[in-house]
């Protein structure tokens, strides 16, 4: 299966990161930082704490987001593209750090997936409902056997757009609710 994330995310592996504490997926690190620095505010200026939670609750999904799903987001002159871009890589354009625990290769800010992202900014802040600003784009290339464990993303990809290049079997991807972070401080 190959997907882009055009606006960034990310999977667990199953185990807690090496620089990770407290939460055991892939890209938890962000929020075992959160975290720490959150209880030295409580420890060393507790009165900076509330300002501290306000400041950084802008990166946080709204409780009452809905996850959107577009029946077509690019036309088929752009899907027969894409494809064309996914099959021109060459094996020293992919990232192998993810081939062994997640089964896939990745490419980053590919620069066609980045000017699509840039056309596309203007959908996925509508879908959103507020400004959106790309940080970076991902393909992924899932071998027979990809996983992409549930995960919580990083603030950076606090929006994604995912879509399915091409597939052999249902694509079984789920969200969740948005969750406060403070919910999931709570539950580890």
């Amino acid at each position: 299966m190959s997907d882009i994330d055009l606006f960034g995310t990310a999977g667990q592996t199953g185990r807690r990161p090496n620089r990770s504490r407290t939460y055991p997926w892939y890209d938890s690190i962000w929020l075992d930082e959160y975290t720490k620095a959150k209880a030295i505010l409580r420890n060393i200026k507790p009165g900076a704490l509330a300002a501290f939670e306000s400041a950084l609750q802008v990166f946080q999904t709204r409780n009452d987001f809905q996850v959107k799903v577009f029946e077509r987001v690019f036309d088929d002159k752009t899907i027969d593209e894409i494809r064309r871009v996914v099959r021109s890589l060459k094996p020293s354009d992919l990232e192998m750090h993810e081939a062994k625990s997640f089964k896939r290769f990745v490419v980053h800010d590919n620069p066609f997936f980045t000017e699509l992202q840039k056309q596309i900014t203007p959908l996925v802040s509508a879908a959103a409902g507020e400004p959106v600003e790309a940080s970076y784009n991902f393909l992924s290339l899932y071998s027979a056997t990809g996983v992409c464990p549930v995960h919580l993303d990083s603030p950076q990809s606090k929006w994604t757009l995912d879509f399915c290049i091409d597939q052999s079997v249902a694509w079984p991807i789920y969200f969740s609710r948005p969750l406060a972070w403070s919910d999931i401080e709570a539950q580890h």
